[in-house]
This record gives C-alpha cells, structure tokens and sequence, in this order.
C-alpha cells in the first residue's frame, strides 16, 4: 500500500515521522512518499526539511496521513478555499485517512467531518468561525429507518445496454457496473480485486472483504465472465495484478480506487438517460437493487447475506422493505365490523 504523507510548512515532525517509522518497519507492504500542496522543500516546527512532490489528488491511493502541528492553523488561513478543495479530493481517492493532533481542522470546511466531533478541535481554538461538525451530529433516527433506494431489474438492464463498449474505457465500465449489478460486490472490494482472484475454470471469484474480513466466493455468470475477459484483452497495462487499472491516458499505473469506481457506476447511470427519481445513482444501489431483485424471488434473508457477504442475516432485513411482493405477502386482513 501507499502512505501519501501531507506535509506543510510548521508541521509536527513527530506526527509525521512517528506513523511512518511504523510503516516503514513493513517495507515490503508499505510505500512512504512524501507530498504538499505545490511540492518542493517543506520545513518542518522543528527545523528538518523534507523534499515532497507536488499534490495531484488523483494519484493518491490507499493511505493518507495528515501531521498535525503549528502550520495547520497558517494552512487554514492562506491557502483559502482551492487547497481545501484539492485537499478534500485527496482524501476522497484515498482509501484511509489518517490525523494526527490537530489535522482533522484541515478537514473541518470540506464536509468529510460531518457527524464526526474530531472537528470540534477547531472551533474550540478559534480557528474558524462555525462548529462545522455540529451541522449534523446529534440528529436521533431509529435504525433501519429510512428504505434503500433500488432500482427495477428494466432500469438496471437499461443502464446495462447503453454503456459502449468499443474502447478500453467502455469495456472496463461495462465489467465494473455487471460485477456491482449481478454479484454486488462492493466498490472497495471491486477497486482491491486482482485477477488472480477470478478462478476460470471454476466460474467463481473468491476474495476476503475489506468490510467483514469475511473471505466470500461467487458464482460468476457468463455474461460476466465474458466481459472481463473482453477487457482484459484489450486492457493496456498489462503488468498490474489488479483487475481495473487506470487508463494509459491518465499517465498512471495503478489500480482504481473506491471513489474512481463509484464515479465510473454514475457515469453509468447518467449515461443511460433513465430517470433517478432523486434516488442515488453510485455503486452501493446497485447492491440494494440485487437484494431487492433476490427476495422478489423468493430467497430467505440467510441466502441474501451469505450472496451480499453480510457478516449476519440481521443485515439483510432492511431489504425486505423495498419489496413490494414481501409486504403484499405479508399483510393482515382488515378487520370487518358489523
């Protein structure tokens, strides 16, 4: 993996250098580079400088660490609202953030830290002039509350059919959006992926997921199967061991992280031209809408977990809510009086 360390001018050498000995410790799992908002020569509280490479967010993957320190306070005051922003996109490519200290203030005006106290460090000290976190944290709700949003197996097939798949790009959207759509693998899990994990000869993929830890194993259709392999035919870096890699244009060689692979899903959607209804239109409801479709088909909430991979069935349940053939089924007669 890599650790992208954020440097600024000010920042703590400790809560820089302290995490990245950890890291370093493991070479052979972890790569350490060190970068900051224009690049060059960074000087540090305690006087050490360090060369870093100028911040591209979409090279950033895997692991972001932010120091905490004095410059954290000089970073909110003079790089405005455009480092913010490259910042925020950073940290949404990246799989984990990590703060040190302070740090999480450099992150209280994107948003990322709603319903998250961490930001509250920065109000207390004055740094800027709204409580950001409280915007949203405290609001009470019942679990389960609130009903997935789905989409029909019609809209689904339409967004399906309307991907082209005559160039490298087309082929790769139309695998990533068939694996969220008939597997409902995640888009974390889809991004780590590698092709060692797709066993041809038994038409299956077997992977442990990020979220459960759970290792899951699925039947691949031929549908599927083919449009893998018509990607990886025509895929132009062949010496990634991930299956989705970025494309030659975008002058990296790398895998896909979580946020491209849900960008790529709503492109999808958009594409299609079929009405979102002010549903969401990413990657996870297309894993709402394959449970919607399974227990449409009558398959028991135990079926549905060990498909989606939920650690228990008591995951499961919200789903039967969206189904308009389940509650039909279950509904009571009204009482007559006489």
């Amino acid at each position: 993996m890599v650790v992208n360390v954020f440097l600024f001018d000010e920042f703590e050498v400790m809560d820089a250098f302290g995490p990245t000995e950890v890291f370093g410790h493991v070479p052979e799992h972890f790569y350490i580079r060190f970068i900051s908002l224009r690049g060059g020569l960074i000087t540090g509280k305690q006087g050490m400088k360090v060369w870093t490479e100028p911040l591209n967010p979409l090279e950033i993957e895997d692991i972001f660490l932010i120091p905490g320190g004095k410059g954290v306070k000089s970073f909110l005051h003079t790089e405005g609202k455009n480092g913010q922003q490259m910042l925020k996109q950073a940290v949404e490519e990246a799989s984990f953030c990590m703060m040190v200290q302070n740090a999480s203030a450099m992150l209280a005006r994107t948003g990322l830290l709603f319903h998250r106290q961490v930001a509250d460090y920065a109000y207390d000290e004055n740094w800027i002039d709204q409580n950001y976190s409280l915007l949203l944290y405290g609001i009470k709700s019942y679990k389960n509350t609130q009903l997935p949003d789905f989409y029909t197996d019609s809209e689904i097939s339409c967004i399906i059919n309307s991907i082209n798949r005559d160039h490298e790009a087309g082929k790769r959207k139309y695998a990533i959006v068939l694996l969220c759509s008939l597997l409902g693998i995640r888009a974390v899990d889809i991004s780590l992926l590698k092709i060692k994990d797709i066993h041809w000869n038994d038409n299956c993929v077997i992977f442990v997921q990020s979220k459960t830890y759970r290792e899951v194993k699925l039947y691949i259709p031929y549908e599927l199967k083919h449009a893998i392999l018509d990607y990886l035919k025509i895929r132009t870096d062949t010496s990634s061991p991930y299956l989705f890699t970025h494309l030659p244009k975008n002058g990296l060689k790398r895998k896909l992280s979580k946020m491209r692979i849900t960008a790529i899903v709503h492109e999808a959607f958009l594409e299609s031209g079929i009405n979102l209804k002010n549903r969401k239109s990413y990657s996870h409801v297309l894993r709402h809408s394959l449970a919607h479709q399974l227990i449409n088909n009558g398959k028991t909430n135990t079926t549905i977990a060990n498909i989606l991979g939920h650690a228990t069935s008591e995951s499961t349940k919200a789903y039967s809510k969206i189904s308009v053939e389940t509650l039909r089924f279950l509904a009571l007669e009204v009482p007559v009086y006489e």
